[in-house]
């Protein structure tokens, strides 16, 4: 049975009083901050999401007003491997030549690819390519 002493103590909570017990309202309180910071957390998340998207590039369908250094039959030329953005591929081989999505290794002739000033390389319909 209860004393009167722990009686006192909830008499008004159970009277219909506004106010908590202390140990109610600190646990409220300290649920309240935890949520918050979850809340948080997944708008940065998401936010972070949102920007690597926008960052990344993918050109699946290839932007039209693309040009792509290819050969007289439409085949790329100096361009080797399969990409989702433009950060997978990068310029390789020995004179930086290749635009691949690896290391590529080349012997080290003197290459006659004058277009390079002119192209970047990136990534088109999944495909490491020169564009310009």
């Amino acid at each position: 049975m209860a004393d009167a002493q722990d009686l006192g103590s909830c008499e008004g909570y159970l009277r219909g009083s506004s106010s908590l017990p202390l140990g109610t309202t600190t646990a409220i309180l300290n649920t309240v901050n935890k949520l918050t910071k979850f809340i948080v957390f997944i708008l940065i998340l998401f936010t972070f999401f949102i920007l690597l998207n926008f960052l990344s590039v993918n050109n699946k369908s290839g932007p039209k007003d693309i040009e792509i250094l290819s050969s007289s039959e439409g085949v790329p030329m100096f361009a080797t491997g399969n990409c989702n953005t433009n950060l997978d591929c990068f310029p390789s081989g020995c004179a930086n030549h290749i635009c691949a999505n690896h290391d590529v290794v080349t012997t080290c002739e003197n290459i006659d690819f004058p277009e390079k000033v002119a192209h970047t390389c990136g990534c088109i319909d999944n495909k490491c390519v020169w564009f310009k």
